[in-house]
């Protein structure tokens, strides 16, 4: 249990709780589990398997430590690389939009860039698995702790990183990449039909937002965002159509409260 800490969300591969569960506190050689399937009594024999998840936690950039990659792009039919060192991460997004595939896109700042002829590292090979649908892969989408049962048009969510490209006199491209805040928001649109989800906006009130994708092949991605607030909220009237709620968030962090992939 030393590897994992609240707020992880664990996989549970066997025995009668297995699933996907959030990990809400850390004692010793206990875990407490929330937000999974029913749990039920396992018999008290059982070997039960768990994998805990590969998480980016804003905290990694607010701690201090700078991570950077170099990034390279093979064009295999010019027989060249590209590569692009000292890269840090800018924004990550995550669009679900009804009837549309799920789409995901990565921005990098970096220092420098240049080509060369050869291969000098390992490439990895696209993916070749079939794009994730708004309709088959939302497996799951969790508001104020429980499973949302509204009608969801729209989703976005988007990582950023506070970026500062820093030129010198006597250098090429950036001498430097300074990091400053990190930040996460979104938007989340739905059909009006209670009016809770709109008070939230209304009363700015926080609650947590949690969205499971589940790839063809099992693969699970889970983004967590543990205390939103709406900053923003309108409701869209149209003839003969449905009432259509919009709502901007922000996601908060700092201290115990962090949002993770």
């Amino acid at each position: 249990t030393e590897n994992y800490l609240a707020g992880d969300w664990i996989k549970v591969a066997s025995g009668l709780n297995a699933g996907y569960w959030r990990v809400t506190s850390v004692v010793a050689l206990k875990m407490v589990l929330a937000q999974g399937p029913a749990a039920v009594q396992d018999v008290a024999s059982a070997t039960v398997v768990v994998t805990g998840n590969k998480r980016f936690r804003h905290a990694a950039i607010g701690a201090g430590t700078k991570l950077s990659d170099e990034i390279l792009v093979r064009q295999t039919g010019l027989g060249k690389s590209f590569y692009y060192p000292g890269s840090i991460p800018s924004k990550f997004s995550t669009m679900v939009k009804v009837n549309d595939f799920m789409t995901q896109s990565a921005s990098w700042t970096g220092e420098t860039e240049g080509v060369f002829a050869g291969v000098s590292q390992t490439t990895v090979a696209a993916p070749t698995g079939d794009p994730q649908s708004a309709c088959f892969n939302v497996s799951s989408i969790r508001l104020t702790a429980t499973a949302y049962t509204g009608l969801v048009t729209d989703v976005e969510i988007n990582y950023e990183n506070t970026l500062e490209e820093r030129p010198a006199v006597a250098t090429l491209g950036n001498a430097d990449i300074g990091v400053h805040s990190a930040k996460a928001s979104g938007k989340f649109s739905i059909y009006f039909q209670t009016e809770t989800e709109y008070l939230l906006f209304v009363n700015a009130t926080a609650s947590g937002l949690v969205l499971r994708f589940t790839d063809d092949a099992g693969n699970v991605e889970i983004h967590d965002l543990p205390s939103v607030k709406f900053v923003d909220g309108k409701n869209n009237r149209e003839f003969e159509k449905g009432v259509a709620t919009e709502l901007n968030f922000e996601a908060q962090s700092g201290g115990d409260v962090f949002y993770q992939i």
